[in-house]
């Protein structure tokens, strides 16, 4: 072979060889795709095409589009740093965790929805909830209260990216478009200001305070509200789900006569914090920021869910569970249209 030959050979090929094809490929070209475009652009056919390849070979890695979103979903939750647990600074680590988790999706506009209408299973999603469940323990949150505030806090996270996605998708060229909130801040307060303070005195009178702060200032506070409604808890996080129709049960009778909340002997009793004798999950002021908190979750997901229907599992469930109004399809009698 004579090395010193300046001709190099050419490939019989009209263009170069194609990289192998992998499922970590598949996924980086998907994910790409939702940067540039969308998460509706996401289909096996286009990234197919930008893989220089067909669809069918596609199905050797993935076993269809949903599959293929919930292992880009996993791909992207990977991205979320790992944390040693530090008791010293629980709190901050846990808020840095769900922040850099809100962070991750939002790298990737409408991907979150994939995760509001899935339970979080997969290697990445489990290894943030098993770090949340240890930073809530190492600040000495007791079990139950450490589940529920876990849930509430993966969901509030997800929800956040869903709305920042919905954001991004209504005004994506506009040069001016900073986020949702900071876009429609503006009119909503001056809805607000304009309503009849007759019949809206709180609203109109605090229309300035409803639309203040950011997306980032109204997430960290959301955060800090579950944790705090979390250390509340304490024990009563344990009690029996039988002892109250819900967390915000009214005063009832003890059964004694006595009106819930009084000593016999006149007074407040000290161990009755929510107005019954009976211990309630969460303390009644950090059980209504709890509800609040989920209510403000529920209501993203449902404002997707107007857009777009979620898909069928038990998180979609339970977005369809708070959906005012009739079901789409069913007539007032009860009847599904045929």
């Amino acid at each position: 072979m004579d090395v010193t030959d300046p001709r190099q050979p050419r490939s019989r090929r009209g263009r170069p060889a194609k990289p192998p094809l992998s499922r970590a490929v598949i996924v980086d070209a998907a994910l790409e795709l939702v940067r540039q475009d969308s998460l509706e652009a996401v289909t096996l056919r286009n990234v197919a095409e930008r893989l220089d390849t067909g669809p069918a070979s596609l199905y050797v890695y993935v076993a269809n589009r949903e599959d293929l979103l919930e292992r880009m979903l996993e791909q992207v939750l990977s991205q979320v740093p790992a944390v040693t647990v530090d008791p010293a600074r629980w709190r901050e680590q846990l808020t840095g965790l769900f922040t850099a988790a809100l962070d991750a999706l939002c790298r990737y506009p409408g991907l979150a929805q994939v995760a509001l209408g899935s339970i979080p299973a997969w290697p990445s999603a489990l290894a943030i909830t098993e770090t949340a469940l240890a930073l809530l323990r190492a600040g000495g949150i007791p079990d139950q209260a450490a589940a529920w505030a876990t849930d509430a806090l993966y969901l509030v996270t997800v929800a956040t990216a869903v709305e920042d996605g919905i954001g991004r998708l209504r005004k994506p060229t506009a040069p001016h478009h900073k986020s949702l909130a900071a876009d429609y801040a503006g009119p909503i307060r001056d809805l607000y200001a304009a309503l009849p303070a007759n019949r809206y005195p709180n609203i109109a009178s605090m229309a300035v305070t409803l639309t203040e702060g950011d997306e980032a200032r109204r997430f960290t506070f959301a955060i800090n509200a579950i944790i705090s409604g979390a250390r509340a808890a304490g024990p009563a996080a344990e009690a029996r789900p039988d002892r109250h129709s819900g967390p915000l049960s009214g005063r009832r009778p003890t059964g004694d006569g006595e009106v819930p909340g009084q000593r016999s002997g006149g007074g407040q009793d000290p161990a009755d914090r929510c107005g019954c004798r009976d211990p309630m999950p969460v303390p009644c002021q950090d059980s209504r920021v709890a509800a609040e908190l989920a209510l403000h979750a529920r209501q993203a997901a449902l404002r997707y869910s107007l857009i777009r229907p979620p898909r069928t599992c038990l998180r979609s469930a339970t977005v369809a569970a708070v959906r005012p109004g009739p079901v789409a399809g069913a007539d007032p009698g009860g009847a599904t249209a045929q």
